[in-house]
């Protein structure tokens, strides 16, 4: 039997503004290289729209060295960059940053 701490927050089944995302696209225009980028790199949901909105996820991705060749896929501004995201998209939440570097390293090493 499993017992939860105290201080444990269960996981709901939607993102939640603040909670820490792993996104993985699988849009014909993106590129590998660039689905790649974004699978690896942690970003913030920073708005969840509920009027029908073809992606109703506001990712937020701040202080990360985007490559020039990328920032394209970005609404840019200086030191954050956003990009809409669907559910599906959003493979990983968690509102423990933490949790997600794990994921991001096992996935580096295939374990």
């Amino acid at each position: 039997m499993k017992y939860l701490k105290t201080y444990e927050k269960i996981n709901v089944k939607e993102p939640q503004i603040g909670d820490y995302v792993i996104c993985d696209e699988d849009y014909d225009i993106s590129t590998n290289e660039f689905k790649k980028f974004i699978y690896s790199t942690i970003g913030q949901c920073v708005n969840c729209y509920n009027d029908g909105r073809r992606y109703p996820y506001e990712i937020e991705y701040q202080n990360i060295d985007i490559p020039s060749k990328f920032m394209k896929n970005f609404s840019n501004y200086s030191i954050v960059s956003e990009r809409p995201m669907k559910k599906k998209d959003i493979k990983y939440w968690s509102n423990n940053k933490e949790d997600l570097e794990l994921i991001i390293q096992a996935n580096k090493y295939n374990i």
